[in-house]
């Protein structure tokens, strides 16, 4: 576990908690950025992204409203899952595309 993960895992939750309103996420930002270490940030990205495309699906077919409440560590823990399985390569992948890597 990394000072610097864990930090950024903060700042994750941080995030977190304006997105969902509660103040227990924390603890998951920083489960994240211990586990993930600078990946959490990614993390992050990802799950605001899907829980973005789910919700604008859900009031696209009528099942949600908008300004209703949909839980956010879902796709956080979704997102965490995957990137810590190939966030490196996602991470490579992007330093390709914009020619860093």
């Amino acid at each position: 576990m990394s000072l610097s993960g864990l930090s950024s895992g903060c700042r994750g939750g941080a995030l977190r908690v304006r997105l969902s309103g509660r103040d227990g996420r924390r603890k998951d930002g920083g489960m994240l950025g211990a586990f993930l270490g600078s990946y959490a940030a990614l993390a992050v990205f990802f799950g605001v992204l899907v829980g973005a495309l789910v919700s604008g699906a859900l009031m696209a077919e009528g099942k949600m409203q908008r300004g209703s409440a949909l839980p956010f560590g879902v796709f956080l823990s979704l997102t965490g899952v995957v990137t810590l399985f190939v966030g490196q390569d996602i991470w490579n992948f992007y330093l390709r595309m914009i020619g860093g890597g």
